[in-house]
């Protein structure tokens, strides 16, 4: 489809000649009428049979196509609410959607081992990050007009139990876990 524009020549019934911005683009069945907008247009009309009919007479009078509509066949759209206000629920009435998960954290209290200077700092939280329980001390800060948070991990909780990362590697981490062992000087090539 050619979408050239252009303004129309005299003889169109009821076409908007007073205003300089108006234009007839031909695309899709029915000749539109716009409006131009800096880079953008605003359709304010069709041409049917060499006359002007506005959007609204338009729709109207005619279906998509173009092809007339009997007058009984059109009815005006409903008027849509701006806003719906919906009461807030205490999330015990909340069903969880989709597949979020809640994964409990135990309460600093039961949880044994941490050291007592972490207890008294302010920041220091459990948190529960893909299914693996970590102390962290979480951080916030802003920087340029912008929020950021920044976590550090502290160290791991396994069965109600606190180890520093260095301690959890060694108890439970695998020997060879993730590819070959390291080279050392009694490993032989």
């Amino acid at each position: 489809m050619n979408k050239l524009s252009y303004v129309p020549k005299p003889g169109i019934e009821g076409f908007p000649y007073d205003n300089s911005k108006a234009r007839i683009i031909h695309k899709g069945a029915v000749p539109s009428v716009v409006e131009r907008v800096g880079n953008s247009a605003k359709v304010i009309g069709k041409i049917v049979d060499n006359k002007f009919y506005s959007v609204e007479e338009y729709k109207k009078s005619f279906k998509l196509g173009g092809a007339a509509r009997k007058s009984s066949d059109y009815t005006e759209p409903e008027q849509r609410h701006t806003r719906v206000y919906v009461k807030k629920k205490s999330p015990d009435e909340c069903k969880l959607g989709g597949r979020k998960r809640i994964h409990p954290v135990p309460a600093m209290e039961d949880v044994k081992g941490i050291p007592e200077e972490y207890l008294n700092q302010k920041g220091i939280i459990i948190k529960n990050m893909k299914g693996i329980i970590y102390l962290v001390r979480s951080d916030s800060y802003r920087n340029d007009g912008k929020q950021y948070n920044k976590t550090t991990i502290l160290g791991r909780i396994h069965d109600l139990h606190f180890y520093t990362t260095a301690k959890y590697k060694e108890l439970f981490a695998p020997k060879h876990a993730g590819g070959r062992p390291k080279k050392t000087a009694t490993t032989q090539e």
